[in-house]
């Protein structure tokens, strides 16, 4: 058969691609076919298999699927009520309500097809209702519906009757199915899986936010991520900085970074290496967050770090970029208090990183970086700098 790209098999090709002499991917299976007839002049029809699953409306008087994600499967099943009917008799379908059913037909679609499964025109004229399915190249189970009766009368569903027509397409291009989708392997039909989604995690109420923290050498690109990953992401924003500039100030030290570095330092003596992050873990705004997605930056120890790690879920990125290029940086941002001569960003920059020797309580930001979680070398682009963030992000937020 020749190759396609748009259209759909007729049902000479239909019967092609069920030949058993075509490898398992590109084979399709249709099990049991109890008719040829099934197969029409360009879509092929499907019977009403013997398990049908009915929503418990006593008990269920709100369907709320963030919930349904933290509590997992078990809580959505037990509002589902489940029956099987045997050959030769019926499930009543009244007005105004539902069931998820499941084909008998259990199918293997080839790598190069994609379908859809609507109900037979005949059977929406009853009238019932059906959401479309959507059959990806690579699939293999049975097919769930869920039905609704518009009828004023009910409605007998008998398994084995014909229900549903798949009708496929071609896509360009072959895909290569490495990874099973939820509803592969479906034997039966199911309430929504829609729980499933990992993102569910940052919906809803805020149990306990993601929260990803930022370690950064001077001028290596904090700001930049912070800038993208609020305004692409929606993170909210606190820093262990601004808790030191905020201490600072209330003691008249000036906010220049060589007097922040030795207040720090002093205060990490006084209270203890994590005080700037148990002083920001107490404080109201961090008490009243409503953000699921949190950075916090500036770390500069490990008790800080260790803190924070308390948390359920906590991931530290490390950017780090060449010191000359850091400098180039320096001067051209021109902030205020920044150094203006090479040999002052120098002495800065290796008491940041913790390179002055033994100082009591020094900031670690190079140990920091060498064991966070992810680390960025910020020294390319803006957006190879980005597309690192977004890749670890992604990483992150959908663990695979």
């Amino acid at each position: 058969m020749s190759k396609r790209s748009i259209g759909i098999p007729t049902q000479k090709e239909i019967f092609d691609y069920m030949n058993v002499d075509r490898s398992f991917e590109q084979r399709l299976f249709i099990l049991p076919l109890l008719d040829k007839d099934q197969i029409g002049d360009t879509s092929i029809d499907l019977r009403l298999g013997q398990r049908f699953s009915v929503p418990i409306s006593s008990r269920m008087g709100v369907l709320d699927i963030v919930e349904l994600h933290n509590e997992g499967e078990g809580s959505l099943n037990e509002n589902y009520s489940e029956s099987r009917v045997p050959f030769g008799q019926f499930f009543a379908l009244h007005p105004g309500d539902s069931v998820e059913i499941g084909t008998l037909e259990y199918l293997g679609i080839p790598h190069d097809l994609e379908g859809t499964v609507t109900l037979r025109a005949s059977i929406s004229s009853i009238p019932i209702l059906a959401n479309t399915a959507q059959v990806h190249p690579g699939h293999r189970g049975i097919i769930s519906l869920t039905l609704t009766s518009n009828a004023k009368f009910s409605v007998r569903l008998y398994p084995g009757m014909r229900i549903a027509e798949l009708q496929l397409r071609y896509i360009a291009t072959p895909l290569a199915i490495s990874r099973p989708s939820r509803y592969h392997y479906m034997t039966r039909p199911l309430p929504t899986e829609l729980y499933k989604d990992n993102d569910l995690e940052f919906l809803g109420p805020i149990t306990e936010p993601l929260i990803i923290g930022i370690v950064s050498t001077i001028a290596a690109g904090r700001t930049t991520a912070i800038s993208h990953l609020t305004e692409r992401y929606g993170f909210g924003w606190f820093s262990l900085g601004d808790v030191l500039k905020s201490e600072a100030i209330k003691q008249g030290i000036p906010t220049l970074r060589s007097s922040l570095q030795d207040f720090g330092n002093r205060m990490r003596e006084v209270h203890g290496d994590a005080y700037l992050a148990v002083k920001l873990r107490i404080s109201k705004k961090w008490q009243m967050n409503q953000n699921s997605l949190v950075i916090v930056d500036s770390f500069k120890s490990v008790a800080e770090v260790k803190e924070f790690q308390k948390q359920k879920r906590f991931t530290l990125i490390g950017i780090d970029a060449p010191q000359l290029e850091r400098w180039e940086r320096v001067k051209l941002r021109r902030r205020q208090g920044d150094p203006t001569e090479y040999e002052d960003f120098e002495e800065q920059d290796k008491t940041d990183r913790g390179l002055n020797g033994l100082v009591s309580h020094s900031q670690q930001t190079d140990i920091l970086i060498k064991n966070a979680n992810h680390i960025i070398m910020n020294d390319g682009k803006f957006n190879d700098f980005t597309a690192k963030l977004d890749e670890i992000i992604s990483k992150i937020i959908y663990p695979e």
